[in-house]
């Protein structure tokens, strides 16, 4: 299989700072630009099927690239963002303000920061794992696009490339950013094997049309 794990595009909380989470926040047009530049990048790899998060940022996503490219959609809950629980809305200097004790772990070892009523980052990579790997089993031989969020998709960067997941910060996207991985069976080897061929491509993007907002 080859996998385009695809962030969603802009959002106007991106551009506010806001800790976005499972808040349900449309794409804004700047967003659906950058989506529709990122669906015309797709048009030549033969594109089996899109899978996406149920949250309507990426479900937008989706919607404009399957139109595009002529493909069913099928939605999986479990590629949604972390849900941030009681800090969902708050603006990053907000954030920093009412929950310092939090922030510093999150920066110090988020592994072990739970969001206060939501979830922690190694729930998050769990989930998604469980759903790729449903994914790669059924479509072996296909091309494939998920579509996700920023923690989701960094933390499943950081399995494929088996890197800690501590170091999740390593890895950069930008909105509407396009991974590419490929799955293969290891000659020889006793199991599959993954290839990351490309992280945060975005050179489909018309000159500073992306953004670069990193959050806590």
């Amino acid at each position: 299989m080859v996998l385009f794990l695809v962030r969603h595009g802009e959002t106007n909380w991106n551009l506010q700072n806001r800790v976005q989470g499972v808040s349900d926040i449309p794409l804004n047009e700047r967003g659906k630009v950058q989506v529709l530049n990122l669906a015309e990048s797709l048009k030549n790899e033969n594109i089996k099927i899109v899978y996406t998060s149920h949250l309507k940022r990426a479900l937008q996503t989706a919607r404009i690239i399957s139109k595009i490219l002529s493909v069913e959609i099928r939605i999986e809950k479990n590629l949604m963002e972390l849900n941030q629980g009681e800090i969902e809305g708050l603006t990053y200097s907000e954030l920093h303000r009412k929950y310092p004790e939090l922030v510093k772990l999150w920066r110090k070892d988020p592994v072990k920061a739970k969001m206060p009523g939501g979830e922690d980052i190694k729930q998050l990579q769990n989930r998604a794992w469980k759903t790729i790997k449903k994914i790669a089993k059924i479509h072996q031989k296909d091309k494939v696009v998920v579509v996700s969020h920023n923690l989701t998709i960094r933390s499943l960067l950081c399995k494929f490339l088996n890197l800690n997941l501590k170091y999740f910060r390593r890895i950069h996207l930008d909105t509407a950013s396009k991974n590419t991985i490929e799955f293969y069976k290891s000659d020889g080897d006793t199991g599959d094997g993954i290839l990351v061929k490309c992280i945060n491509d975005t050179s489909f993007l018309p000159r500073n049309f992306n953004q670069s907002i990193e959050g806590i």
